[in-house]
């Protein structure tokens, strides 16, 4: 493994590196060589899955070195929060469980005991480190219900069977969870390229107050639901700002803005620089007007 340079090693594992995020974190626990190495990589892809892992993966998105905080393809599918069980999959699908992290402490103490005689063992900081973003990765459900037991108690809203309440709780929960997108994609819009988001929320959300600002992602694919029984009206009487002035490939699905001012304008507004859209078949008027506002630019 020493025999290579290290510039093939690093655009081997750039190629490696675009699956769920296992790989990544899995190099990095090889030798000591292969964490300085594959750094770059580790979190170069991440696929989350549930609402739970979203808020874990806030926590350590800022808990990284700036080196580290380089992905490229980050997919995001979050469920409705109250319904975000796994019954039909199992746990070590998920980013973060219990399967994978034991998993990931097993190769630490490899790391610690082979490859040492030409790679060099991890030392004690690295150890801690990589323990550290496994703690940070594992799902622990008893914590997170007391959290939210306690800041309920505080501030959120009361368990009852009135609608009333239940509106609230489900806004409350998810309002946890898009802060906590935001947060992961403020501190990843530098690198960020790719994006796929399928969101389920309570109420519609526009999409600025889905996404922020992404100044280089070049392909969007955006899926959004919501689950209350109000109307899907006009929100806004302003057109959407400019949030992706890179993007060339945009595919939606659900539902759609609803503004005053026309798609076109919109579409052309938040992602002037786009060249292929994929859309439902029954919108494909709102598709004509918008390359018909484009062709006359």
């Amino acid at each position: 493994m020493n025999t290579l340079p290290p510039e093939i090693w690093m655009h081997i594992f750039s190629f490696a590196c675009t699956d769920d995020g296992l790989t990544g974190r899995s190099l990095s626990l090889v030798s000591h060589y292969f964490y300085h190495l594959s750094l770059p990589y580790k979190y170069q892809s991440i696929s989350i899955r549930r609402s739970d892992q979203l808020i874990s993966l806030s926590r350590l998105i800022r808990s990284l070195r700036p080196a580290a905080k380089t992905t490229k393809y980050l997919y995001v599918r979050c469920p409705d929060t109250l319904l975000d069980v796994s019954d039909d999959e199992d746990d070590e699908d998920y980013l973060g469980s219990p399967m994978i992290v034991e998993r990931s402490d097993d190769l630490v103490s490899n790391a610690s005991s082979g490859d040492s005689d030409y790679e060099g063992e991890l030392d004690a900081e690295e150890v801690m480190e990589l323990q550290e973003d496994a703690r940070a990765l594992r799902l622990h459900d008893w914590e997170m219900m007391e959290e939210s037991s306690e800041d309920e108690d505080e501030h959120g809203p009361q368990t009852s069977h009135s609608t009333g309440s239940y509106e609230k709780q489900m806004r409350y929960y998810d309002d946890r969870v898009l802060h906590a997108l935001h947060t992961i994609l403020s501190e990843l819009s530098n690198t960020l390229l790719i994006l796929s988001v399928h969101w389920s929320s309570f109420d519609s959300l526009l999409v600025e107050e889905l996404l922020p600002p992404l100044p280089h992602l070049t392909e969007l694919h955006l899926h959004r639901v919501f689950t209350s029984q109000d109307a899907l009206e006009p929100e806004s009487d302003k057109a959407a700002p400019l949030l992706f002035p890179q993007l060339q490939h945009l595919h939606l699905s659900g539902y759609l803005d609803q503004r005053t001012v026309p798609s076109s304008v919109c579409i052309q507004a938040s992602c002037p620089r786009l060249s292929s859209l994929r859309v439902p078949k029954g919108i494909m008027s709102w598709v004509t007007l918008i390359y018909q506002s484009l062709d006359d630019v």
